[in-house]
């Protein structure tokens, strides 16, 4: 510990502990600045809060790791693909290190060639991953704050969604064409989705318990969220 009086007449005390940053404060009588270094030295909880060691502040990629081992969603592997993107950018960088001037770069850069809708997807990639980290128990004291959600970052203006229908023109010849595909079931998966506008992963999910001959209808187990689907099932087709 040290104490160093100041031009302005104050105090600074600096408190060097094993395996923590520096911690340093400014007091403008010296018995407040001794009271201080007590207190954070019989304070473990409150010396880590304040001098969070640097060598626990995990590089970019290793966060990722970290994130992607409890990874439970569908978009695995668009997730991936972007994560990879900003590895490139920052995967040795310490995650504390990365600001809102280093996103905002990264996104403009991206903006030169994908569209706002994409470039809006790897900011809400990059901003889950800051969020798992700020509320990771091994790092949630370091008083990191998310930088994708400062104002000086962009967020890019998004075409709006365009839903197209096919025709029964193109339908015919979408399941003609589907007949012709070695795999049996490509036929009646696209004829199912076409007639009860189930997704694929509804559709691929279907098992047997899951169907009603009766009734001629079929309930799929989830929904797009993950979550059980509800009671009204989708019409089958004939």
């Amino acid at each position: 510990m040290s104490i160093r009086k100041l031009p302005s007449g104050n105090f600074r005390v600096q408190i060097r502990l094993q395996g923590l940053r520096p911690i340093s404060r400014t007091f403008s009588k010296k018995s407040d600045a001794k009271a201080f270094d007590l207190q954070v030295r019989s304070n473990t909880e409150l010396a880590r809060k304040l001098g969070a060691a640097s060598s626990n502040v995990p590089t970019f990629q290793k966060l990722v790791t970290l994130y992607m081992e409890q990874y439970t969603l569908r978009d695995y592997n668009n997730t991936i693909g972007r994560l990879s993107w900003w590895c490139k950018r920052f995967g040795n960088t310490p995650v504390t290190k990365i600001d809102e001037h280093m996103v905002d770069d990264g996104l403009g850069l991206l903006a030169e060639t994908r569209t706002g809708s994409t470039v809006n997807r790897y900011k809400s990639t990059l901003s889950a991953v800051l969020i798992f980290f700020i509320r990771h128990p091994d790092f949630k004291r370091l008083g990191y704050t998310n930088p994708t959600r400062k104002e000086s970052v962009n967020r890019y203006n998004e075409n709006p969604a365009k839903d197209h229908f096919l025709t029964h023109q193109e339908q015919a010849v979408l399941l003609a064409a589907c007949k012709q595909s070695s795999w049996d079931r490509l036929y009646l998966i696209t004829l199912m989705a076409l007639t009860t506008g189930a997704r694929k992963g509804e559709l691929l999910g279907l098992e047997w318990t899951h169907i009603d001959f009766k009734t001629r209808t079929a309930h799929p187990r989830y929904n797009k969220d993950r979550k059980t689907a509800p009671a009204a099932a989708h019409t089958a087709c004939d």
